[in-house]
């Protein structure tokens, strides 16, 4: 594929084909494309781990994802997911590993050429101990404070890359955060690597033409020339060329994407049962709610939110069987865990003491989190938990099984 049009078909992708696997060689070309990044320094700031969905068990799962980027996770077969390694440039600089800017090897390959102002006097009188020392310093002395984040624009570089390629070969590819404790129990990575965001990869399962490119802000709002008080005056026949090229392609959303996004939730939704295939047996609630579910506020609230996402009129709402079955689990839900949908947000959130609004109960939210995931094993289904996540979230109060412990 042409460069223009792999960057044109770029894309933010949410639905994967889950039950596709995709191929390792494809996975290492775009370990390929990274590795060939530009490094400041020349050092390897970034590291990155691979990791295959299905050799993770439900639970290690859960502990990588974060309240960003949930079904993501499940449906994505191949996760990379990229660090900064704060320790790369001490180790660089202690062991002067040629090529490096400080072992004058690129002085001697006439790169940092006397012509343009370097000296080996100057590498390693002036770069070593003012440039590159100083970071070192703050990486090994914990008690200064938090070790410098200069290598998160290397591992950006090098994620772009790696990105571009996934859609050379024909996948899918989003980047999301992952939760680093999370990441470290499960994959036993470094304390001095910090996370800087996952590669999800695989198979599309919606469509390129579909997802569409996302609109942009005015050319002349984003790009200046010489001053902020002069926006960059754009060539109407350079504007035209990445448009032939494949660069400049239809904006979001088509007019069947609404539809489409429905029918995805519908087809990958995770409410059926993992052993039997089949869906999961309701037990009849005990409820302990004084008026029907409908009528209490959060629930009006979380209704409105639905309405809104999928751009539903009142009839459309009404129909919807996913939404049906969502009030019934959230109503099951009240009963496992003896109280009202009112009662439970409010047990999460109390009035600001200074100023308007709320402010997380932070014990009351990991309380409700475990009784969520109690509730999840009882239904012996991701869908119900993910239902009642669903009803706390658009109520503000944002839930994940591990990211918010």
């Amino acid at each position: 594929m042409e460069f223009t049009q792999v960057l044109g078909r770029q894309r933010t992708f949410h639905y994967f084909a889950s039950w596709r696997p995709v191929e390792r060689e494809k996975i290492q070309a775009m370990l390929e494309a990274a590795r060939r990044a530009s490094r400041g320094m020349n050092c390897p700031f970034f590291k990155a781990i691979v990791v295959y969905r299905d050799q993770l068990t439900q639970e290690e799962r859960d502990r990588l994802k974060t309240p960003w980027a949930r079904a993501e996770f499940d449906l994505a077969p191949v996760y990379i997911l990229w660090y900064h390694d704060t320790e790369s440039l001490r180790e660089h600089v202690d062991g002067l590993k040629p090529p490096t800017v400080p072992s004058g090897a690129l002085q001697d390959a006439a790169v940092m050429a006397p012509l343009l102002g370097w000296s080996r006097r100057f590498l390693h009188e002036v770069i070593l101990p003012e440039l590159l020392m100083p970071g070192v310093r703050a990486a090994q002395n914990r008690d200064a404070g938090p070790p410098t984040r200069s290598g998160n624009a290397d591992a950006a570089m090098a994620m772009e890359q790696a990105v571009l390629c996934a859609f050379d070969e024909g996948l899918a590819a989003t980047l999301v955060p992952f939760d680093e404790e999370g990441a470290r129990a499960v994959l036993d990575a470094p304390a001095t690597w910090e996370p800087v965001m996952a590669i999800l990869v695989g198979y599309p399962a919606e469509s390129w033409e579909a997802g569409g490119q996302a609109p942009r802000p005015a050319f002349r709002e984003m790009f200046f020339e010489g001053s902020t008080e002069r926006p960059w005056e754009r060539d109407p026949e350079v504007v035209e060329r990445p448009r032939a090229d494949g660069l400049v392609q239809a904006e979001a959303p088509v007019a069947w994407r609404d539809a489409e996004m429905r029918g995805l939730d519908r087809m990958l939704r995770l409410s059926r049962n993992e052993s039997t295939g089949e869906e999961s047996a309701a037990p009849a609630p005990t409820s302990p709610l004084a008026e029907p579910i409908r009528e209490y506020e959060s629930v009006r609230l979380w209704l409105k939110e639905y309405a809104a996402f999928w751009n539903f009129t009142p009839s459309q709402l009404e129909a919807d069987e996913e939404m049906q079955a969502m009030l019934a689990t959230l109503e099951r839900a009240c009963a496992f865990m003896d109280s009202d949908p009112d009662a439970m947000v409010g047990e999460c959130l109390r009035p600001a003491k200074v100023g308007e609004g709320l402010v997380l109960r932070v014990r009351a939210r990991r309380k409700y989190i475990d009784l969520i995931a109690a509730f999840e094993q009882q239904e012996g289904s991701r869908d119900a938990g993910n239902a009642v996540r669903s009803f706390f979230i658009h109520n503000g109060v944002a839930m994940t099984p591990s990211a918010l412990r």
